[in-house]
């Protein structure tokens, strides 16, 4: 009795995988965003605009993760943005969001598509 009470509670907390769409492949269903400042400075103002849209997609229910990474010293942050579960919704209005955001050229900004922002991002 005691095995079976185990085995539930293990079976239990186990999470599911991702599983493949359409022709068994996975689709990337989040973005890895790099905002952080250099020697020269950093444009503060690009980085609001960075984070009140990322605010506002987790508000509107288009992505339900996001994940801080890493800290610059200079002034913005290393994170991951997930979509939420629909399948209907895409990375399209994300990366919409991103690329009219256009940072001073002293600000390292960078973004690409990762599988997930759970676990490895170097997708």
């Amino acid at each position: 009795m005691k095995y079976l009470l185990v085995m539930f509670m293990f079976l239990s907390g186990v999470t599911v995988m991702a599983e493949p769409g359409p022709g068994g492949i996975l689709e990337n269903r989040a973005m890895s965003v790099k905002m952080l400042g250099g020697f020269t400075g950093f444009d503060s103002d690009a980085y609001k605009v960075l984070r009140a849209s990322m605010g506002a997609l987790l508000v509107d229910g288009v992505i339900d993760h996001f994940v801080t990474t890493a800290w610059g010293f200079e002034g913005g942050h290393v994170f991951c943005v997930e979509l939420t579960k629909d399948p209907n919704i895409t990375l399209d209005r994300i990366k919409k969001t991103l690329d009219a955001i256009k940072p001073a050229n002293q600000t390292i900004y960078e973004y690409h598509e990762v599988l997930s922002c759970v676990g490895d991002m170097s997708n």
